[in-house]
């Protein structure tokens, strides 16, 4: 692994659904499927151990890269490892997001300490990868986070968040996951995941993805463990499906989606028969939708201009989705002073404070807080020499 360097990139995050959704979902009716065809859910890629784990704690950011000498995976793709000291019932999210367009089908996952059997999700493909997971067990826990891409490699930004206040439900697998176009999911229904009142002989799951009208969400669930169905719901209008997949096969459910409008929809992973529980696989295929809660790459600097002059921040962001950039002054109301990832200041008198805001609909990213200074005038010049003036002769 190659680390450039531990970086604190000023990320805010807005409220993320890290418990049970409504408490009256209606999950949806199970339906008929077609007998076995032999099938079989794909599975996670089996990684080769004998690398270099990277120590990080929480609420950190690095910044690295994927190169030769990283950790191999079976299938002789590169991908990194870091390890950190787990409490019991924290809420750890994870995401590595790549910066080199040589780096593509992001994944990340999370390896549990070898007292603990359970299962955890694992997010790959996409322009990026986002795990969240209440730890069932305290110990050493290790994220590893790498690409698909046979020849794939380059720059990234790593960031883990941990949560350390009460799980609102005893069910800890219960954790929203975010799902991006082009990406995958593998995880497992069990007596940990969610449960329905509606329904509480059938456990579920929950996937978000942020919907851009017109386009289409292809969703594919495969599994050999349960009887697997899904449905996909928008909890801000309503806790009923507004769309439930059919039966492609024994093992797999499908559905095409057209989304009707930009909001969040969620896809309910269930089962088709009581207490079904086992591994799954679900996918998305689109080609607009999806978001990332910006990141910042180059913050706004620390600048010195000449009195009575503006001066011009700058900032850049890697993100999913339009950004919208916000400026604010950092002194007293803090009041909105511009917009854009370019700021003109008003003419600098004194000195002054300033930061800006990075917006997706999933959320927000706050800046370091610069300060504009005039520069000092120089001192005046000292008064010419004072002539002599020679006597007169006579």
């Amino acid at each position: 692994m190659a680390l450039f360097c531990f970086v604190s990139l000023g990320m805010g995050v807005a409220a993320e659904a890290a418990a049970s959704g409504p408490a009256d979902i209606v999950l949806p009716a199970p339906h008929p499927r077609p007998a076995a065809v032999g099938a079989a859910v794909r599975q996670p890629v089996r990684l080769l151990e004998g690398c270099g784990s990277t120590p990080v704690s929480c609420n950190t950011d690095i910044r690295g890269q994927l190169a030769g000498g990283d950790c191999l995976a079976a299938n002789i793709t590169l991908y990194d490892e870091f390890v950190f000291q787990g409490i019991a019932q924290e809420l750890v999210t994870a995401t590595v997001r790549p910066l080199d367009p040589n780096y593509g089908n992001a994944w990340i996952g999370l390896v549990p300490p070898p007292s603990d059997a359970s299962l955890s999700p694992l997010l790959s493909g996409g322009v990026a990868a986002t795990v969240r997971y209440f730890l069932p067990a305290q110990g050493t826990w290790r994220i590893q986070a790498g690409t698909n891409d046979r020849f794939g490699a380059g720059q990234y930004l790593f960031e883990m968040n941990c949560d350390t206040s009460p799980p609102p439900s005893p069910q800890l697998a219960c954790v929203e996951q975010d799902l991006l176009c082009g990406q995958q999911a593998t995880w497992d229904l069990s007596s940990q995941s969610c449960v329905a009142a509606s329904d509480p002989t059938r456990f579920y799951a929950m996937y978000r993805v942020w919907g851009v009208i017109g386009d289409t969400l292809n969703i594919r669930l495969t599994s050999s463990a349960f009887d697997p169905q899904f449905a996909i719901y928008e909890f801000s209008q309503t806790s009923v499906a507004l769309a439930q997949s059919s039966a492609l096969n024994a093992t797999t459910d499908t559905m095409s989606f057209s989304v009707p409008h930009n909001d969040f929809y969620d896809i309910v992973v269930t089962s088709g028969n009581a207490h079904g529980s086992g591994q799954y696989t679900i996918g998305l295929d689109c080609s607009r939708s999806g978001c990332l809660i910006p990141i910042f790459t180059q913050q706004p600097e620390d600048v010195v201009v000449p009195r009575n002059t503006n001066a011009s921040l700058t900032v850049q962001s890697t993100a999913l989705g339009d950004v919208d950039y916000e400026w604010f002054d950092a002194d007293g109301a803090q009041n909105n002073v511009g917009s854009g990832p370019k700021y003109a200041t008003v003419p600098i008198t004194t000195p002054h404070r300033y930061f800006v805001t990075a917006t997706t609909p999933c959320g927000t990213a706050t800046s370091r807080v610069v300060q504009v200074a005039p520069a000092v005038d120089p001192p005046p010049p000292p008064p010419p020499p004072t002539p002599r003036h020679r006597a007169a002769r006579h």
